[in-house]
């Protein structure tokens, strides 16, 4: 998104020292109007005492009661000295709007993340307070400062309250110091774009303060009047049908005239005071008032005072996991979640919900038995991946999941920008773009989230690759990340190309991206602005082994003049397949051989099973090999068993070479003895083992099935092998048959 934007100069609030005693209670205190905050506000604290945090931290909790906002409201407070009686300052940044209320106006970007659903500056935060240190603080939460302790719990909302959009752009030059407008005294001025409460602003005959002759004795006259009114039609319903009024001191005052409302009209104890420039000792108001709630209304805030539905969840998941669900409701007592597999209805908050088939499931939240109360949201289900995996994308997205807290991010589809039209998608139609249509943005992070895998059992040897195309900035950059605790931790995999044994190749190029807070990745110069495709490689054998293995590919960006971006195709995880689970062997001895029977498990990538014959438990024999067939049940008959203990195993043999062998199943037989051949396997000679007096033929056939030894023997004769090449031969001893491994 391109957007004005600026930072607006700080609007505080001053103590006067004064003893107040009054209070103004909280309309809604956390946790007992509703359950949950339908907004959420992200504090970065430097230099806060533990109870100057938790007093602004309870007073953020009084502003998330008060506005629906789904996106989250950052802020970066500071606790340190400032000078003079001034208690707290705040700044915020502003941007255009998508949906302006006033055209041409700018809004705060707290604001116009609600309206765009996204963050449009996820890097910086919306809003900056300040917090005198040197204070008398009352840091409790229960609005009963003492005779000479400020309510820090009031400064804090008041703060917030001007970072939400209680700010003005106008200037007033008073002819000495620094020229804020001409540099003639008494003028008056708006650089740049009136802000949202510039375009509000009214004089005492309902004039707009925009209407004024820009630089003019004029509207310097008008900051001064001490008659300025905030026209919005909300507010001017909440104060009566009347436009509530300003504050505008005959002297102008940077930082307090044109941003707050009018002291003498809303003094202490006023339900409406909180948003006045002055604070008294002993003065606690945590309530924002009627008049200020309903001026964020007519700025474009959506207000948690009526009962309204949201949710928020990722819309791309896979079966057999579960997916969690977070209410973002106002004003909810009772919450029935249809999850739109025909499961039963969750009453729960904040539910997860595991999904048993592929599919778009429609999602349906309803408020408190009220059916008109709900809200819908698609979530496409996929079949987990399986291992070897490969996508082109070219049959769709492959339930990959693009977020990030910005408004830019990873898209699907064909590329329609210059350079990456030019180029074509690696491969096909279709691949995964930093933005189809547009460039990757500056001071940007965003990440694209394959679906979890399951490699428990893992063996051998995997590589993880996938093809790219890069068009980037020269301070972009980015990496693939991995999770094993479900996607609540992620680290970056790998290290530089050279110097990670496992970077296969084509690794990462850079050892440290300022635009991913200096971890590795790819960066300028990888063949800037080349269509060359690149597959880097690595061998990813130290996090498989795992039940949920989660890969995304980490995209950041600086502030360079941003490119086309990157192009993502063919991804790809091959190597060394899962094994044969084998859940049961049972070898029985029946009247016509013995009978192996085993249940095998998961069979994707199972060819063959192999059974094998032991007459010590340690040497095993091959007696047979057949196909996988689509079941789990598989059977064999031994119908030459030896006589006495013998041992038999399953060997799996999958598609892809590897093997797997199952637990042995011990058997014991009793009846005539037969003759048979040991040791087996063997190298040199093999022996006949069997009652004394029966001599019988062997035969010995070649692998290719030509006789090679043919000779009568008795028990305890032994036969030497000289001649005979190592391989697997078969033989026939008097009626019994089998094969003899010859080392």
């Amino acid at each position: 998104m391109s957007a004005q934007s600026c930072f607006h100069p700080e609007a505080g609030l001053t103590g006067t020292g004064i003893p107040s005693r009054t209070r103004v209670l909280p309309l809604r205190v956390p946790g007992s109007a509703r359950a949950g905050a339908p907004a959420e506000f992200q504090v970065s604290y430097t230099g806060f005492t533990p109870a100057a945090q938790a007093a602004f931290a309870y007073a953020a909790s009084l502003w998330e009661q008060e506005l629906l906002a789904p996106i989250p409201v950052h802020i970066d407070a500071v606790f340190a000295p400032l000078p003079g009686a001034t208690l707290g300052r705040a700044s915020l940044s502003l941007s255009s709007s998508p949906a302006p209320a006033v055209p041409g106006a700018l809004y705060p970007v707290a604001l116009v993340n609600q309206q765009t659903g996204c963050d449009v500056s996820p890097l910086s935060a919306e809003i900056t307070i300040q917090i005198n240190s040197a204070a008398a603080w009352y840091t409790g939460t229960d609005a009963n400062p003492g005779p000479a302790e400020y309510d820090l719990v009031t400064v804090v909302l008041h703060e917030i309250g001007h970072g939400l959009g209680m700010a003005g752009s106008l200037r007033y030059d008073d002819g000495a110091g620094a020229a804020e407008c001409s540099g003639l005294a008494g003028t008056g001025c708006i650089v740049g774009a009136p802000f949202i409460l510039d375009a509000y602003t009214v004089d005492a005959g309902s004039t707009p303060l925009t209407a004024y002759t820009n630089y003019s004795g004029a509207l310097g006259g008008a900051l001064t009047s001490n008659a300025l009114f905030f026209s919005g039609p909300a507010a001017n319903a909440a104060y009566g049908g009347a436009n509530p009024p300003l504050y505008a001191p005959a002297v102008f005052q940077p930082g307090s005239s044109h941003s707050h409302l009018d002291e003498a009209v809303f003094p202490a104890g006023d339900p409406n005071s909180l948003m006045t420039p002055q604070l008294g000792t002993a003065e606690a108001i945590h309530d924002p008032g009627p008049v200020f709630r309903a001026m964020l209304e007519d700025f474009g805030w959506t207000l948690a005072n009526v009962p309204s539905a949201g949710f928020s969840v990722r819309d791309a998941w896979v079966v057999n996991k579960p997916l969690q669900f977070s209410d973002r409701s106002a004003l909810a007592s009772a919450w029935a979640w249809d999850f739109g597999d025909g499961s039963p209805l969750s009453p729960l908050q904040h539910p997860a919900h595991v999904y048993a088939a592929p599919g778009i499931y429609p999602v349906t939240l309803t408020l408190n038995g009220n059916p008109t109360l709900t809200a819908t949201q698609n979530v496409q289900v996929a079949a987990q991946p399986l291992i070897p995996y490969f996508n082109d994308f070219e049959a769709g997205d492959g339930a990959f999941y693009p977020y990030s807290a910005g408004c830019d991010r990873w898209e699907w589809g064909a590329a329609t920008t210059t350079i990456f039209n030019a180029w074509a998608p690696i491969g096909g139609a279709a691949n995964w773009v930093t933005n189809l249509s547009s460039d990757h943005g500056t001071q940007t992070r965003y990440y694209l989230e394959m679906p979890p895998i399951d490699f428990l059992g893992a063996i051998g040897d995997y590589f993880l690759r996938f093809d790219y195309q890069w068009a980037a900035s020269t301070d972009a950059g980015f990496n693939v990340q991995y999770s094993l605790d479900g996607g609540l931790s992620w680290n970056v995999l790998g290290g530089l190309q050279g110097t990670d044994p496992d970077a296969d190749a084509d690794w990462y190029n850079t050892a440290s991206i300022a635009a991913l807070d200096g971890q590795p990745g790819w960066a300028y110069p990888v063949l800037l602005l080349s269509d060359v495709v690149i597959r880097p490689s690595y061998r990813i054998n130290a996090i498989v082994n795992n039940p949920d293995v989660r890969l995304r590919i980490q995209f950041g960006a600086g502030s360079a003049s941003a490119f086309e971006g990157v192009q993502i195709d063919n991804f790809e995880l091959q190597g060394a397949v899962l094994p044969e689970t084998f859940l049961d062997l049972r070898a029985e001895a029946l009247p016509g051989g013995t009978v192996l029977r085993w249940q095998a498990g998961d069979a994707r990538y199972a060819a063959a099973y192999e059974v094998l014959r032991s007459a010590d438990g340690q040497e095993f024999e091959l007696l047979a090999s057949q196909p996988a067939g689509s079941g789990g049940s598989y059977a064999y008959t031994d119908r030459s068993p030896l006589n006495g203990t013998s041992w038999y195993r399953i060997r799996q043999v999958s598609r892809f070479g590897t093997a797997a062998l199952s637990p042995a199943a011990e058997v014991l037989r009793s009846g005539p003895e037969q003759l048979r051949l040991f040791p087996n396997p063997a190298q040199d000679a093999v022996q006949i083992s069997g009652p004394d007096g029966l001599n019988a033929l062997l035969v010995l056939y070649s692998p290719d099935g030509r006789e090679v030894r043919r000779m009568r023997a008795a028990p305890g004769s032994r036969i030497p092998l000289s001649g005979l090449s190592p391989g697997l031969y078969g033989y026939r001893l008097g009626s019994t048959q089998g094969t003899l491994m010859i080392r």
